[in-house]
């Protein structure tokens, strides 16, 4: 309006300029995805705080109403690929936020999560062969998956400490994707650079 009136032009119909001013509605099936990830957080956040509260307040309902480890891994097949879909169809304006690419990093690497056997069956296959650059690189990708970020971090860092040249680079190239997966302003990030930097300039 202000541009219209110094270049004396009329200003735009009151119509037109809402128009251009309101951003473009999401379609469908990104609302669709957007519901159905907000669910499926719902439930989890509601297992998370409630049943620990329910099992001390009436200790005899726990032989019921704990739930197995695998009610985790469910709730994870069904919140990825509703937040894969809702990432997907990200407005063109935004897809290049660092938010985005953070979570988009963060899914990816968990998806690798394991089940407890696997991760002990990597640990002991680490353990047997310490040299086993494969095997230890294994170990630290089920260990994002995990959540165990500072052990994968050991793992990851020292594999580059061996040979940084191995399988391309896989190491590092994993090390770096799990620091865009938690956040390059981390302080936990910061200090795994330092580590990272030494090993390869120090």
């Amino acid at each position: 309006m202000i541009q219209c009136i110094i270049m004396s032009r009329p200003p735009p119909p009151l119509s037109k300029a809402r128009t251009m001013c309101l951003p473009a509605r999401p379609s469908l099936r990104s609302r669709a995805a957007d519901l159905i990830g907000v669910g499926l957080s719902l439930a989890c956040l509601v297992h998370c705080l409630a049943l620990p509260l329910l099992l001390l307040a009436a200790p005899a309902l726990s032989a019921w109403l704990s739930l197995p480890e695998s009610f985790h891994a469910v709730i994870l097949l069904l919140a990825a690929p509703a937040a894969a879909l809702a990432l997907a169809a990200v407005p063109a304006d935004i897809a290049g936020d660092p938010a985005i690419a953070q979570a988009k990093s963060a899914l990816e690497l968990a998806a690798d999560a394991p089940d407890a056997g696997e991760l002990a069956a990597l640990e002991a296959a680490t353990t047997a062969n310490p040299d086993d650059h494969q095997a230890r690189f294994d170990l630290a990708v089920a260990q994002i998956g995990a959540g165990q970020r500072d052990a994968a971090a050991d793992n990851l860092l020292h594999i580059v400490a061996a040979d940084r040249e191995w399988n391309d680079g896989a190491a590092r190239a994993k090390l770096l994707s799990l620091f865009e997966a938690v956040g390059l302003e981390d302080p936990w990030v910061a200090a795994q650079r330092r580590r990272l930097s030494l090993i390869l300039f120090g």
